[in-house]
């Protein structure tokens, strides 16, 4: 008898994903179809890699070589083809002046897919393709085809949501995504906090787009910017949970409150009233300051990271860091022919550190590459730049000029506060409560103690306490610097 080799455990296979959806478009990568808003788009198959190529990279360069290599597999091209098919495929994608951006140009790197993509395993393939397979037929295909309606039929039905389409992707906050992966199907409130122009959010619909399958009750979002009072609060929140399954009504299901800091008090209210009647319910909040419930767990976002004069030589180092990332994305975005070069690289990292590292500043000097260049951008904001001032379209009214995000926090500010923050404007840099004091020799101690507690729970003030042996130290961002300094004095 012949020995009997032991069976080891056949790996399951993993899938890649058969389809993409970006802003309108919906990609089928088995069907090799383009829809947009439903309907097919005439596409080329050349254009039609190219555009599978860096979808299922998104957010990663390509290089050119490679692009060439697997498009024209076996031919000698010139990168003059590659770049027109890259125009066509922008052309086709709706690039322009106003709309929105799909690739960026890396430059001596290649190129990156830059919108914010939701990737699809299974996906009624046919319903979307609508026709015959257009590469041809062959056991190979039909069997495919075969395996993709069985994972169709067999999987769970999709969990439903009313969240709002994005057209750019989040840069440079996986770490926070991993933190509210772990905290927010295991706790009933998390608040995402920061200043305001921190990217609170989109971090938050980034996220919830990430975890559909984590609340078979759904995922529904409400944003608060715009509402006064608790009558339109529990409206908007009405409104959102309207399509919510009610046949299991236990199942775990995700509100997302966006942009509660000005109804802060009602928002608490409504929130403890929802948690102690709706079982399944987790809340994930967005705002500048805590609701301060019981089992509330804060995640804070951050600037992003960026370099230090002496850590960027070449445009290679710049990108690992994501202030840069995000800069030459939007860079991009502004003006389709900007390639990043390492002449670029101190520059931009110059720009982004005087921006504090705040994605919507930065969002708002990179839209200025097109009219500016790099270098020009830099001697503006030597010689003033409106940085408050500057606008942006397609936003609402308070996301449209850095002056008006700032306002949105300002105006909430009792009047010692707003006093403390015109004070604290004259630091250049951190400074501690001795400080304060010495500057405000004729104001009580507890007061300014107080309104400096405020300012921090706000976000207006950065806190460092673990400064060191003298205590904590207290900084303002150099954007909320120089808007508190165009304050007039109220004390």
């Amino acid at each position: 008898m012949k020995p009997v080799s032991p069976q080891l455990p056949r790996r399951p296979i993993v899938h890649p994903p058969s389809e993409f959806s970006f802003g309108p478009f919906r990609l089928s990568v088995e069907r090799r179809r383009l829809l947009e808003d439903g309907q097919p788009v005439r596409i080329g198959s050349r254009a039609l890699d190219l555009l599978t190529l860096l979808v299922e990279r998104a957010g990663r360069v390509v290089g050119k070589e490679e692009l060439m290599a697997k498009v024209w597999p076996g031919s000698v091209v010139e990168e003059t083809s590659l770049r027109f098919h890259i125009t066509t495929l922008r052309r086709l994608l709706g690039e322009g002046a106003d709309g929105p951006r799909y690739i960026a140009n890396i430059s001596g790197r290649g190129y990156c897919f830059v919108a914010e993509t939701r990737a699809d395993e299974g996906g009624n393939v046919d319903d979307i393709a609508g026709g015959a397979d257009v590469r041809g037929g062959g056991s190979g295909v039909v069997e495919a085809k075969e395996k993709t309606k069985a994972m169709s039929t067999s999987s769970a039905p999709p969990t439903p949501h009313n969240l709002p389409a994005r057209l750019t992707r989040v840069v440079g906050r996986e770490d926070e995504f991993r933190r509210l992966q772990a905290l927010v199907p295991a706790e009933r409130l998390v608040t995402l906090t920061g200043p305001g122009g921190m990217g609170k959010s989109a971090v938050a619909l980034a996220f919830a787009g990430r975890v559909l399958g984590d609340f078979p009750n759904g995922v529904w979002f409400a944003d608060l910017s715009s509402v006064l009072g608790p009558g339109q609060i529990a409206g908007a929140v009405s409104h959102a949970l309207a399509l919510r399954p009610t046949a299991q009504p236990d199942r775990p299901f995700l509100l997302v409150l966006d942009n509660c800091e000005h109804v802060i008090t009602d928002v608490t209210a409504l929130v403890a009233t929802l948690m102690r009647d709706l079982a399944g319910l987790h809340v994930l909040v967005t705002s500048r300051q805590a609701l301060q419930l019981g089992g509330e767990v804060l995640v804070r976002l951050a600037p992003l990271a960026v370099p230090g004069p002496a850590e960027v030589q070449t445009a290679a180092d710049a990108l690992r860091h994501p202030a840069i990332q995000l800069f030459v994305e939007r860079a991009a975005a502004s003006e389709a022919r900007f390639e990043f070069e390492d002449t670029h690289a101190p520059v931009v990292a110059d720009i982004c550190r005087r921006v504090d590292g705040m994605p919507f500043s930065i969002e708002l000097v990179a839209a200025q590459v097109d009219a500016l260049g790099v270098h020009g951008l830099l001697d503006r904001l030597d010689d003033g730049f409106p940085l408050l001032t500057q606008a942006r379209r397609g936003v609402p009214e308070r996301h449209r000029t850095l002056k008006n995000l700032l306002d949105w926090s300002f105006d909430t500010l009792a009047a010692p506060e707003r006093a403390l923050l015109k004070h604290a404007s004259t630091f250049g840099d951190s400074f501690d409560q001795n400080a304060l004091f010495k500057l405000l020799p004729c104001h009580p101690r507890e007061g300014v103690l107080r309104s400096l507690s405020n300012l921090v729970s706000r976000s207006m003030v950065d806190v460092d306490v673990d400064a060191g042996p003298a205590g904590a130290r207290y900084r303002l961002l150099e954007t909320t610097r120089l808007y508190a300094a165009t304050k007039p004095h109220s004390d």
